[in-house]
């Protein structure tokens, strides 16, 4: 029997409709943008023909980007509705160069996920017009190189809000503002991400909206920085801060030029139920007599700083949360050669110092990019792809046991 599909999304049989069952999750299908008029390779703008692709594409479709170099002139604008948008698998294959001023992808729909692109410029710009939280964005698996000018000069920027979203297993390197930027969120995992060679790994705030919630910030690679590698201000309920590494800080020999320099700035004062757990700081490093600020910067209520290890810093801990009510525990922490213990507005602090026992292994392979622990050894290491900008990667390192011995 003859049978095609309406554009109404019904099916035709014999010039008689029936209505049809979940017509696009059955329907779904994959649009190169080749077949649009894209052309990679030729150094010629892109732009129009990929932006074809992704209007002509149905909810639940895939639009595809075979492997080679395209240009954009300025930015594409996704849709949702559980699209996937993704490059040739294997890494590197499929380049996208951005505008100077524009973002190269514009999520402004829910369910949208961008996969396996290098992304060089500025990357993810992910906000909705009427100021609404988008649901359901998947940033997972690329590598970004940013560069760019005006605001928001980001690996991944989101101002209106992320819920049930995730940004994923992507290495984000020369970062002139912030790798991951970002406020508020509604169930949010930022995991498996190398950030490095950049300016600052994280910034996250609500502006002291506490009804955001459900923050994971784990197993990430953070080397590198000029300023933090995570920050996170203002408020926010149940946060974790577990499993990621830092190395590696970019100081200065003069000291008021390091004073931005922290590894986990997790200041939210007015924040409810923050862990910051199984953290490594390896910052032994000290040009100006000080290195490293603060390991770990810890506010808010109910909030916990346990079983990290830090090597170095002036203070490992310091308890800056001065607004309202504070209630901080910081217990069973390995501490070796800072300069000063835990400090600052902190209610109750136990069991830290070079002797602590930890309940994890201190010589488990690093956290990175498609690499989980538990996984078979990997260590973070540069795509290949590497565009003239890209700083050298830093040394892939010695065992936190021998980096101990040498602070």
């Amino acid at each position: 029997m003859y049978r095609r599909r309406c554009r109404s999304g019904h099916v035709r049989h014999n010039d008689v409709i029936f209505e049809s069952l979940e017509t696009r999750q059955m329907l779904s299908t994959t649009l190169s943008v080749t077949s649009y008029g894209a052309i990679p390779n030729d150094g010629r703008d892109d732009r129009a023909a990929i932006q074809a692709a992704v209007n002509a594409s149905a909810a639940g479709d895939t639009v595809y980007f075979p492997a080679g170099t395209y240009n954009l002139s300025s930015e594409i604008n996704l849709k949702g509705a559980g699209r996937v948008y993704k490059g040739a698998p294997a890494d590197g294959a499929t380049v996208i160069k951005g505008a100077d001023a524009d973002p190269i992808f514009h999520i402004r729909e829910d369910n949208t996920r961008i996969d396996s692109f290098t992304l060089d410029g500025k990357p993810v710009m992910i906000d909705q017009a009427q100021g609404k939280m988008i649901y359901g964005a998947v940033v997972n698996n690329n590598v970004m190189y940013v560069h760019g000018s005006g605001d928001n000069v980001n690996g991944v920027t989101f101002t209106t809000g992320l819920g049930n979203s995730a940004i994923t297993n992507n290495r984000i390197e020369n970062n002139p503002h912030v790798a991951i930027y970002g406020y508020y969120w509604d169930g949010l995992t930022i995991a498996n991400n190398e950030l490095v060679n950049g300016n600052q790994g994280m910034h996250l705030d609500t502006l002291g909206d506490n009804s955001s919630k459900n923050l994971l910030i784990e197993q990430n690679y953070i080397s590198g920085m000029r300023r933090m590698g995570v920050e996170y201000q203002g408020a926010g309920i149940n946060t974790i801060v577990q499993d990621n590494y830092y190395e590696n800080p970019v100081l200065s020999s003069v000291q008021s030029e390091n004073n931005d320099v922290m590894a986990f700035s997790v200041i939210a004062d007015r924040s409810i139920g923050t862990i910051a757990r199984r953290n490594t700081v390896v910052a032994p490093q000290r040009p100006d007599g000080w290195g490293v600020r603060v390991g770990f910067e810890i506010g808010g209520d109910n909030a916990l700083v346990e079983q990290n290890y830090i090597v170095g810093t002036q203070y490992c801990v310091s308890g800056n949360d001065y607004n309202g009510s504070s209630s901080v525990t910081v217990r069973n922490n390995r501490v070796i050669n800072t300069l000063n213990g835990p400090f600052g507005r902190l209610t109750s602090i136990s069991n830290n110092g070079p002797a602590v026992v930890l309940n994890w292994d201190i010589n488990r392979v690093k956290p990175g990019r498609n690499h989980r622990y538990g996984d078979a050894s990997r260590l973070p290491q540069r795509s290949v792809f590497s565009p003239s900008q890209s700083a050298a990667s830093p040394g892939v390192i010695d065992a936190t046991a021998q980096q101990e011995a040498s602070a």
